[in-house]
């Protein structure tokens, strides 16, 4: 009997062991996982970020092409202005870009931080 008691015991021990080393298997999947999806959402908003540049920089050059027609037509004064204001324009959108991209790489910065100490914990 206390054979059969000490095999069952053993059993239940390596069954225990084996659903331990499966569950930290899929721990770190599971942040390995979280990890790369923040990845690729960083990834598709730089790329977001990039097109909003890209058509930014257009619609100034646009912009600056009609400043020219402007002044050509009315006067140098008022292309003046409104390329300053332009300007501003561009500068207050660019800070928020830097801030956005701040705020990603910040972001992804901390799931890797995270994705890293449930690592560390086993």
């Amino acid at each position: 009997m206390d054979v059969q008691n000490n095999l069952a015991a053993e059993e239940k021990t390596e069954q225990s062991l084996f659903v331990v080393g499966v569950t930290k298997i899929q721990n770190k999947m599971l942040a390995l996982l979280l990890a790369l999806l923040l990845a690729l959402l960083l990834a598709l908003l730089l790329a977001l970020l990039l097109a909003l540049l890209l058509a930014l920089l257009l619609a100034l050059l646009l912009a600056l092409l009609l400043a020219l027609l402007l002044a050509l037509l009315l006067a140098l004064l008022l292309a003046l202005l409104l390329a300053l204001l332009l300007a501003l324009l561009l500068a207050l959108l660019l800070a928020l870009l830097l801030a956005l991209l701040l705020a990603l790489l910040l972001a992804l910065l901390l799931a890797l931080l995270l994705a890293t100490k449930s690592m560390g914990q086993e």
